[in-house]
């Protein structure tokens, strides 16, 4: 299953940002993991991206209904 594409608004399109997934909830079960889920590119260190790909393309996590995860984007 895959979730909506959202973009993220507000970043400088020439910046880089590091972006993780945080915090891993499974609403079911109500299971919390407070680091990065296993799944594809959601490892520890996260992805960089540029400002421009995210405000553009954005992200689209590959989640089941009962499932949220929080993201950051930092800048490097």
């Amino acid at each position: 299953p895959c979730g909506a594409r959202f973009a993220v608004p507000g970043l400088d399109p020439d910046g880089t940002y590091r972006h993780t997934a945080a915090v891993w909830i499974s609403i079911s079960t109500g299971l919390v993991l407070a680091a990065a889920s296993r799944r594809c590119w959601w490892t520890k260190d996260g992805v960089l991206m540029t400002g421009r790909a995210l405000m553009t393309y954005g992200l689209r996590p590959s989640l089941h209904p009962a499932q949220s995860v929080l993201f950051t984007a930092i800048r490097q």
